[in-house]
C-alpha cells in the first residue's frame, strides 16, 4: 500500500506488540547460535533495534519455516495467513501474485538479496 509508514503506524499506536516469523537458514540474515539456540540475524538486528528505539512497540522473533509464510504456490502461509504471525522477515520477494496478498517492505539492503519485512494485508491495509 503506497504511502504506509510503518513506523508513523507504530507511532501513533499505544502498547504495540508484534510477533515476526523467521527462518533459521538463511546466515547473515536469519539463523540460530548453534551454542545457545538462540535466534540471530540481521534481520532479529532489525527488530531487536526497532524495539529499542520505539517505546511504545516490541518485536518479539519467533522461529517459523519458510512454509509458515508462504506455501509452495506462492500462496500466504498459515501461521502468516491466520495472524499467528503479523509478519515474516528475511524472506524474498517474487513478483507476481504475493503482491496482492501481502506487503513488501524495501530491501534492508541495495544489493539484490531481498530481507525485507512481510505483512498479511488487510483489505488493501498492511496489518
Amino acid at each position: 500500500m503506497r504511502g504506509f509508514s510503518f513506523l508513523g503506524f507504530v507511532g501513533g499506536a499505544c502498547g504495540v506488540t508484534l510477533k515476526f516469523g523467521q527462518d533459521v537458514d538463511w546466515p547473515p540474515y536469519a539463523y540460530k547460535n548453534a551454542t545457545t539456540g538462540q535466534l540471530m540475524g540481521f534481520g532479529k538486528d532489525i527488530a531487536d533495534g526497532m524495539t529499542a528505539l520505539c517505546e511504545n512497540l516490541t518485536i518479539e522473533t519467533v522461529e517459523t519455516n519458510w512454509l509458515d509464510c508462504w506455501t509452495s504456490d506462492g500462496k500466504l502461509g498459515p501461521k502468516l495467513a491466520d495472524g499467528t504471525l503479523d509478519a515474516c522477515m528475511t524472506y524474498s520477494h517474487g513478483r507476481g501474485a504475493r503482491d496482492t496478498l501481502a506487503d513488501f517492505s524495501l530491501a534492508i539492503l541495495d544489493d539484490n538479496k531481498a530481507a525485507g519485512l512481510l505483512t498479511l494485508l488487510d483489505g488493501g491495509v498492511p496489518r
